[in-house]
Parts: C-alpha cells; structure tokens; sequence
C-alpha cells in the first residue's frame, strides 16, 4: 500500500509503502526512476521503525542547528564588514 513520496530530484523520487513480506508487516522506502523501484532503498520492520524515526529526528535537528550556527556567522562577518566600512 502506498503511503506517500518525496520528489528526491527531477528524475527521482523516494516513496514509502507499506508492505507484507514474509508474513511480516514492513515499510519500505525506495528510490523511484520512472515510475521503477530501484535497488536504492530500506524497509524497516516494526521492532526498528520508531528507533529509526527518533534518530532522523535527531540528524534532522542538528542539521537545523548547523544551518543557523552557519546563519549566524554569516550575519556576524556581515556586521563586522559594515562595522570596518565606518
């Protein structure tokens, strides 16, 4: 069952189903080339799924933090260039 995708680039996009494998219930993340299932992907199992989840959350907040850690240095060389102008 196809819960959703993501547009990964302009040729790609990555979807997540939900699928039966084994007699075991998994989600399946895999890389679509024209409208194909690559070889590029993972399913995850029940036991794993909410561990996986808790991790991207923690990359995806420390990416968030480092753009605005990048935000801030740029805004900071940006006052001192002004500053020297004066």
């Amino acid at each position: 069952m196809k819960i959703g995708e993501v547009e990964k680039n302009s040729q790609e996009e990555i979807r997540v189903t939900l699928q039966n494998y084994k007699d075991t219930e998994i989600v399946d993340l895999r890389v679509y080339w024209d409208d194909n299932p690559t070889k590029k992907g993972i399913s995850l199992t029940h036991s794993v799924i909410e561990d996986v989840i808790k991790l991207l959350q923690k990359a995806f907040k420390k990416m968030q933090q480092q753009a605005e850690s990048s935000e801030d240095n740029k805004t900071r060389t940006e006052i001192v260039k002004m500053l020297k102008r004066l």
